[in-house]
């Protein structure tokens, strides 16, 4: 899928996720003050062969335009704290991956002039990502472009399922039952406590509060 590289993007166009989104990343951080975060930080070992033009970094990513790319479009979001596995990021940490993958999504659709986006995640080894790298690429799409001939298809692994069955068998618990405890019942005293009703908060909607929610629930 991504052997052909011979795109690169150039122009206003870099020029505008160049200038546009490290200042998105300045917002989401006042909107998520995070401890952690005082800076760049530094290029860890993994990433030390990584070549392009770094568009942004802090502590634990970093934004990378491919010096040849799929399409004119394209950005790399890596990990400066996990090499391989993103189920081995924590919560705050898989937060802060997916956030910048999203911001950068909404950067590449609101400045690049294109009809949609697509992020695609590769972690570990596979036969579309033999060096195992974590890695998050984000597509500018456009009607006509490089990627409308790859026909999304899912092939038979070249790996052995036998092996991956046992290693999921190995990390699984062993699940007990019990009898269910009735509830206690809580005797209601004969008049009722006063009520204080107030405005209730609206939740939400945004990208972010919708990753928090998939990392919960993919964590309980």
């Amino acid at each position: 899928m991504f052997d052909k590289r011979d795109s690169v993007l150039e122009g206003q166009g870099k020029d505008a996720i160049m200038n546009i989104f490290p200042q998105m990343m300045t917002n989401h951080f006042k909107r998520n003050p995070f401890s952690w975060h005082s800076g760049k930080g530094v290029i860890p070992m993994h990433l030390e062969d990584v070549s392009g033009t770094f568009v942004y970094e802090d502590e634990q990513v970093l934004v990378v335009i491919p010096p040849q790319g799929i399409v004119a479009g394209h950005l790399e979001l890596y990990s400066k704290v996990e090499e391989n596995d993103i189920t081995k990021l924590s919560q705050e940490e898989a937060f802060h991956f997916f956030s910048t993958a999203s911001l950068l999504s909404t950067a590449v659709f609101e400045n690049l002039g294109c009809h949609a986006t697509n992020i695609i995640l590769k972690s570990g080894v596979s036969d579309g990502n033999p060096n195992g790298k974590l890695v998050a690429h984000v597509f500018a799409r456009m009607q006509d472009d490089e990627l409308k001939y790859i026909h999304w298809q899912p092939t038979q692994p070249k790996y052995d399922l036998d092996q991956v069955k046992e290693r999921i068998k190995d990390k699984t618990w062993k699940v007990q039952y019990g009898a269910v405890k009735e509830e206690a019942k809580v005797a209601l005293p004969s008049t009722p406590g006063v009520m204080k009703i107030g405005a209730t908060k609206k939740k939400s909607g945004n990208a972010e509060d919708e990753i928090r929610k998939a990392i919960n629930a993919m964590t309980k």
